[in-house]
Formats: C-alpha cells, sequence, structure tokens
C-alpha cells in the first residue's frame, strides 16, 4: 500500500511538473511574439528597445528550463534586432553561433538560413563584403526553394547593398532592387510569414523608395523622372493602404526632399521637410530630423531666404553636434571572441572516400598538391608585394601621393569644401585617431567639422572605399608597418594585435587582414621571423 501511495504521488509530482514546464513554455512564447511585434518597422508603436528587452528576458528564460525552441528563436531575433538598432554587429555574430548550433540540433533548416542572412548583414557592415555575398547566396538558396517571398525580398535588397559596396555595375545592382521588388509583389496578403498586411506594404513601398534613390544617386545617365516615379509611388502605397507606420513616411518625406532639393526644385522640397518635422515629433528619429535640417537649410539657401538659411543651419550644426557627443560613450569593451570553428568530421568522411579506390587516392594527392602549389604561390607572391610595400613607406617618411579629383555621384561638392576636407583626411590619416574602437561615421564628419553626407561621399570618391574598408584598410596598414618595422611585435599575440589596431575580436582581425593583404596575420609574422633570422 505505501509504495502505490509512493508511486502515485511521483506520477502527480512529475504531472504537475511538466504542466508548469508547458506553461512556462507557452509564456515565453508569448513574450516573443510580442516581441517580434514591438520591433516590427511595420508596426505604427514600433519599440525596438522594448523588443529586444523582451527577447533577451526569453533567452534567459529559455535557458533557464532548458527549453531549446524558445532559446533559438530569442537568439535568432536578437542577432537581428542587434544590427537594425544599435548597429552592433560583432555581438551579433556571436548570438549567430549560438542560433546556428540550436538550430543544427532541432533541424530548422529554416531558423538556419535566417542565421546565414542575419550573419550576411553583419558582415557587410564589418566591410567583410565577399563573407556577406556567401551567406546571402546559402539563405536565398533556401528562401527561394522554399517560396518564401518576403524573407527572398529582404536578402534581394542586401545583396543590392552589397553590389553598390563592391562597385558591380549599376544594372547588376538594379537588377537586385527589381528581383526584391518581384518577389513582394507575389507575396500572398494571407502569408504565414508576414505578422500583418502592412509588414508587406510597408516593404513594397520601401523598395520603391531604395529604386527612386538608386535613379538619382547611382545610375548614370541620372533619371530624375524615373526616381520621382517611384518615390511618389511609395507614397501612393503608404496613403492608399493607409499603412500607419511613422519610421517608413518619415524615411519617403525626407527622400522625397533630399530629391527634389538635389534636382533644384527648392519649393517642392520644403514641404516635404517640414512634414518631416512635424512626424518626427513623434517618434523621435533623430538622424531623419538631422537630414530635414540639411534639405530645408540648402533649400532656403537657394530661395536666398538668409534668415531661414541660418536658422535651419544652426538647427543642423546643433543636432549633429548633440548625436556625435552621444555616439562617444565608452562601449563595451569586453565583447566575446566569435568562434568560427565549428565541429565538422570532414576529415573521417574523406578517409571512408579515399579507402574506397587506391585510384581516387592518387588522383585526390596529385590535384590537392597542384592545388596546393598554387595557393602558396599566390600567398608567397601577396606577401612579396606586402613587404615590399612596407619596405617603400619605411623609406618614405612623408607621404606623397595625390589623390585625383572625381565626380561625385550624388552630392554636389565645391572644389573648396573637397581640398579642405581631404586634407582633413590626410591629417587624420597621420594621427592614428582610426585606431579607436568605437570610432563611427558620425564622429568622425563632427570631428572634421562636416556632415556625414560629404565625409560618405568623399571617402567614396576619392579613397574608393566605403567608410568600413577605409578605416579597416587604416588599422590593417597601421599594424603590418608596426610588424614590419619593430621585431618586438612580432612576439605578440593575435589577440594584442587585434586589441592595438582597434578591432574588438580577433576573429573579425583576422578576416579583415587576410582580405586587404592577401595573407593571414600567422602567415606574415612567420615569414618575417624567417627573413630576420637568414639577415643575421
Amino acid at each position: 500500500m505505501k509504495k502505490l501511495l509512493l508511486f502515485s504521488f511521483c506520477l502527480i509530482f512529475f504531472a504537475c511538473k511538466q504542466q508548469t514546464s508547458e506553461a512556462k513554455k507557452k509564456e515565453i512564447d508569448k513574450m516573443i511574439i510580442l516581441a517580434t511585434k514591438l520591433s516590427s518597422p511595420a508596426n505604427p508603436a514600433m519599440d525596438l528597445d522594448k523588443g529586444i528587452a523582451l527577447y533577451t528576458e526569453a533567452e534567459k528564460r529559455s535557458e533557464a528550463i532548458g527549453y531549446k525552441e524558445g532559446l533559438m528563436s530569442s537568439c535568432k531575433y536578437l542577432m537581428k534586432k542587434l544590427i537594425d538598432g544599435n548597429g552592433d554587429n560583432e555581438k551579433s555574430l556571436t548570438y549567430g553561433e549560438k542560433t546556428e548550433k540550436l538550430a543544427q540540433e532541432l533541424n530548422d533548416d529554416e531558423a538556419l538560413a535566417e542565421v546565414h542572412e542575419f550573419r550576411g548583414s553583419a558582415y557587410r557592415n564589418l566591410g567583410l563584403n565577399s563573407e556577406a555575398y556567401n551567406e546571402f547566396q546559402i539563405a536565398l538558396s533556401y528562401y527561394k526553394k522554399n517560396n518564401q517571398h518576403l524573407r527572398s525580398s529582404s536578402t534581394y535588397l542586401k545583396l543590392a547593398s552589397y553590389a553598390e559596396a563592391t562597385k558591380a555595375p549599376q544594372d547588376t545592382i538594379l537588377s537586385y532592387f527589381k528581383k526584391s521588388l518581384y518577389e513582394i509583389e507575389r507575396l500572398p496578403d494571407n502569408d504565414k510569414n508576414i505578422l500583418s498586411m502592412d509588414e508587406k506594404y510597408y516593404m513594397l513601398s520601401f523598395i520603391h523608395i531604395q529604386i527612386g534613390m538608386f535613379y538619382t544617386g547611382i545610375y548614370k545617365p541620372q533619371q530624375p523622372e524615373l526616381a520621382e516615379k517611384y518615390l511618389l509611388e511609395a507614397l501612393h502605397i503608404l496613403e492608399t493602404k493607409k499603412i500607419k507606420t511613422l519610421p517608413s513616411k518619415i524615411i519617403l518625406l525626407n527622400a522625397l526632399g533630399s530629391f527634389y532639393e538635389y534636382t533644384q526644385q527648392p519649393q517642392k522640397a520644403i514641404p516635404y521637410s517640414t512634414e518631416v518635422l512635424k512626424l518626427e515629433k513623434k517618434s523621435k528619429h533623430v538622424n531623419e530630423r538631422l537630414t530635414a535640417y540639411m534639405v530645408l537649410a540648402n533649400s532656403y539657401e537657394a530661395l536666398k531666404s538668409k534668415d531661414s538659411t541660418l536658422r535651419y543651419t544652426q538647427l543642423y550644426s546643433d543636432l549633429s553636434d548633440s548625436i556625435s557627443v552621444t555616439q562617444k560613450k565608452i562601449t563595451d569593451n569586453t565583447l566575446k571572441d566569435i568562434s568560427t570553428q565549428k565541429d565538422i568530421s570532414y576529415n573521417n568522411s574523406i578517409f571512408k572516400i579515399l579507402t574506397s579506390s587506391i585510384l581516387a587516392i592518387f588522383a585526390v594527392i596529385f590535384i590537392g598538391v597542384l592545388y596546393l602549389r598554387q595557393k602558396n604561390r599566390k600567398i608567397r607572391k601577396n606577401y612579396e608585394k606586402l613587404v615590399e610595400k612596407l619596405n617603400v613607406n619605411t623609406s618614405n617618411t612623408e607621404n606623397t601621393s595625390k589623390v585625383e579629383k572625381k565626380a561625385s555621384t550624388f552630392t554636389p561638392i565645391s572644389d573648396e569644401t573637397l581640398a579642405s576636407i581631404l586634407s582633413k583626411l590626410n591629417k587624420f590619416e597621420s594621427s592614428d585617431k582610426y585606431l579607436k574602437k568605437n570610432i563611427n561615421l558620425s564622429s568622425l564628419a563632427h570631428s572634421l567639422n562636416t556632415n556625414q553626407r560629404y565625409l560618405t561621399e568623399i571617402i567614396k570618391t576619392q579613397k574608393g572605399k566605403s567608410f568600413s574598408n577605409y578605416i579597416n584598410g587604416l588599422k590593417i596598414e597601421y599594424i603590418t608597418q608596426k610588424l614590419y618595422d619593430d621585431p618586438q611585435y612580432l612576439e605578440y599575440k593575435i589577440s594584442y594585435l587585434a586589441e592595438e589596431c582597434g578591432f574588438a575580436s580577433h576573429q573579425v582581425f583576422i578576416t579583415v587582414f587576410k582580405k586587404e593583404t592577401g595573407v593571414t596575420p600567422s602567415y606574415f609574422i612567420e615569414n618575417l621571423k624567417k627573413n630576420r633570422q637568414t639577415q643575421l
């Protein structure tokens, strides 16, 4: 009788425990759904900070009860939202590794595809374009196979951004935009992958905005008629579908204001930018307010209205200073190193394949030797080029390089302004200020006493790089010169070298180093040591 009572008690206990666990899982699922709605750009009451806070709480609760599905979902969304919100790409990549392992355990191919898409965005933001492209292609192959039009559309937009960053032909960029538009137009209003119809039409209007700006800013010869057509169509979508999302309308109105200001139609630009300032008071998008101030200042200057010009110029200057001060605050320098090593049973698989045939062994060895020889020659050539360049830099202490003036692709910049900013950039390059971890476009523009728009354009046309690639290039030039000039640096660990030149993660440092030089840091250091020993 006692055994029966004990057994009954255990059954009741475990049943209650199971019910409690299931209740906690449902609560976590609800929390994730709420966080997704709160952080969606298509939500008029969008609150990204609250969304991230809810995802973080869901992550903690899921870990506490071992709920892998909840943990994977919360980490996946945190990976995306950290990029969308504060641009913390390295932390996003850390969440990506965590999500990927969970998705593999749960055999969730859809989540894996999203990890690849979001990782591509982080790599692109870090200036690692080839890595970004590979990640986007992996994600896209899954999305297209499974008719996920929303995610396909989003990925094509990111590929357009990648193509622009890598200076691909303009028709390639345009084709990505058109494919993005095609995918979102195929999305049914009742698709399970969208929270509401607003999400579809928000995306549709956003793509029209991007194409409109492309026809004005990048496409040659510029097509102002097509640009205006796409921008006005975006406005038509927002108004006819009654989408109440303030951020999307503010972005669109700013795009229209910028377009009319650029095409020297200040009378049309002013109403749109004025409307931005009215809407922005409700949503507090300071960067959009900054753009509106600039458009209004330029438009009133074109109309020779001195008072209004001075007013908006001052407002622009004050807000720009405020943003710079905020962004200069010290960020967390204890980011975890990104571990990209994966457990792969590749060697075992190769062994099984090779043992099946003696002929296959000889073929693989022969091809492998040829490949390694070719690869080693290429790496050696890259190394020799780098050493030759460093030797020249050491001999010539003065920078005698001249920058040719190239045509601006969007913003008309006077010769005087161009010369002034280039002179300041040269001083910046020789000051080692680019080694700071928290350096960004806004802080550099502020220190050079110019605006982000001008600085982006000048770096793009005169340096031939995006801002991220420009800063990364300077950092790698600095550390390679240190390694070449100072033997003591050859004894330092890779993590120290990464810290020395301003990278928060040694893994990102290794990737950028190889991209910029064609060799890994370890290869470069090892060969420098060998060369020094032979010279003794």
